[in-house]
């Protein structure tokens, strides 16, 4: 084999199993009944300020509106 291939197809094979443990991880989040918001910062500190977000996110980019948290 040559020599300049081995790198390549060492970094291919890192990156196929890198790629399979990334399925595997986002199938396990999507069967624990999480969402997975994209493009949502997780820059919350409790429950509450998450929830918060995702209602200020949801109004006005979907026009959905949510009942306020009690």
């Amino acid at each position: 084999m040559d020599e300049n291939l081995k790198p390549i197809l060492a970094e291919n094979e890192h990156l196929k199993l890198k790629v399979g443990n990334l399925e595997k991880e986002r199938e396990h989040l999507r069967r624990a009944n999480n969402f997975i918001i994209f493009d949502l910062k997780e820059e919350e500190r409790t429950t509450t300020e998450l929830l918060q977000n995702v209602q200020r996110q949801c109004r006005p980019d979907l026009n959905i509106p949510l009942e306020a948290l009690r």
